[in-house]
């Protein structure tokens, strides 16, 4: 089947979203339950995604975990050249 370019392709619909998360929620419940531990999602795609998993974690698996939380990542965060050019490192 071929598509026409810049025409948009949908992998799941609504329905078929929720049966993903649910299958992901059930096989992350089966790993981590008596154990402590933190949802994290980067912003924009990975918070949306983190909350959804929490919901269905605490919720249809009865597990108590703490909110999630959702951290900013910035590409080369870590390379002050670029944010700061004036900074060297020297030996």
């Amino acid at each position: 089947m071929q598509r026409k370019p810049g025409s948009r392709y949908t992998l799941y619909d609504t329905a078929g979203v929720e049966a993903v998360l649910d299958r992901m929620a059930a096989e992350i419940a089966g790993r981590i339950a008596g154990r402590r531990v933190q949802l994290v999602g980067m912003l924009r795609r990975g918070a949306p995604l983190a909350a959804a998993l929490h919901a269905r974690l605490v919720g249809a698996h009865g597990l108590a975990l703490a909110a999630p939380l959702a951290i900013k990542v910035r590409r080369y965060g870590d390379d002050l050249s670029l944010e700061h050019p004036e900074t060297a490192l020297q030996e």
